[in-house]
């Protein structure tokens, strides 16, 4: 057993826990600065990776991040590609990946079938890495199919909704906006939904009706919940502030679509992260400019996230969770 898991677990046993669970920032802040310090010592985690098959499940939209999807509406010309640097650090150490190519805009309900059909083909030693929604689809999945849990070594979670957002509240509560919002779902090729599975409403009764489900698999496999916030500053700090700054007075703290207490399953490893948004973790918003009357005006230093230290900073933790 690693000493960091013995710590964990004596946290645990002790009841030294964070918003019902144990709290390992500080373990993901030291290695994410040491990675990105050129002090880390990569070769347990590379060994560990180089048996496993790690999944990335994207949350909803990621399609039009993709230059090579179908989709009708494409934003990566703008806001880069979902995943992209996950997958290039994935690329140079050789470890053995697959991008999910999900309908993002279906419900939970109607992508675990996709989700369970990969993970079938796949032999053993799988690692989920889920974004947003994806954490959704993932768990709606592996509650559905417990006995997949055996081929999967842990599952990491970031900044999934497992309790709702005000923003989809906003969209699914007033008539006009629900209508739009089907409709974009829908032209998008998913389902009204799909949308309504991120609301609080839907959220409750999801978990109420699966939260044995989903402590089985809490209980059975690591599951790490990473949550952000973007605190407000002068200007503008986020491509999200509408969204930060109206959910920030509805809830508080939050990372532009989701509040961070909605990032956290009770009994998980949880990592708290500070002046992330939701755009930040997967895909590269530093060339989005403010259209402004003074064009010296440039925030792309602001916006810059280290996304490859974040990755493996994460894939280190669910490493040292493992043992």
């Amino acid at each position: 057993m690693s000493k960091l898991k013995a710590i964990l677990l004596f946290l645990a046993l002790i009841g030294s826990t964070f918003a019902g669970g144990i709290d390992i920032s500080k373990e993901y802040l030291l290695a994410k600065t040491q990675i990105q310090s050129s002090s880390f010592n990569r070769e347990l985690l590379i060994s560990f990776l180089r048996s496993q098959t790690v999944l990335l499940v994207p949350g909803v939209l990621s399609e039009s991040f993709n230059s090579n999807s179908n989709q009708r509406i494409k934003v990566n010309y703008a806001l880069g590609e979902i995943f992209s640097d996950h997958e290039e650090w994935l690329m140079e150490y050789g470890i053995n990946y697959e991008f999910l190519d999900i309908e993002s805009e279906s419900s939970p309900s109607e992508n675990k079938d996709f989700i369970i059909q990969v993970l079938e083909e796949i032999p053993n030693n799988i690692i989920l890495f889920t974004h947003s929604k994806g954490g959704l689809d993932t768990f709606a999945a592996l509650s559905s199919r417990p006995d997949l849990l055996e081929k999967i070594t842990g599952v990491i979670t970031v900044q999934t909704p497992f309790n709702g957002s005000p923003v989809a509240d906003a969209f699914a509560g007033n008539s006009i906006t629900r209508s739009m919002g089907k409709w974009l779902f829908q032209f998008l090729g998913g389902s009204e939904e799909g949308m309504l599975s991120l609301t609080s409403k839907e959220s409750r009764k999801r978990n109420e009706k699966r939260e044995e489900d989903y402590q089985r698999i809490i209980r059975t496999i690591p599951v790490l919940n990473y949550g952000s916030y973007k605190e407000d500053e002068l200007g503008w700090d986020t491509p999200l502030e509408i969204f930060r700054d109206f959910t920030q007075k509805k809830i508080g703290k939050n990372d532009g679509v989701v509040p961070l207490e909605s990032s956290f399953l009770n009994d998980t490893y949880q990592i708290t992260e500070k002046g992330v948004d939701h755009l930040n973790s997967v895909t590269n918003t530093s060339g989005v400019r403010r259209v402004s009357i003074l064009p010296a005006l440039n925030y792309r230093k602001k916006w810059d996230y280290d996304r490859k230290a974040h990755f493996e900073a994460l894939l280190e933790s669910l490493r040292q969770i493992s043992y």
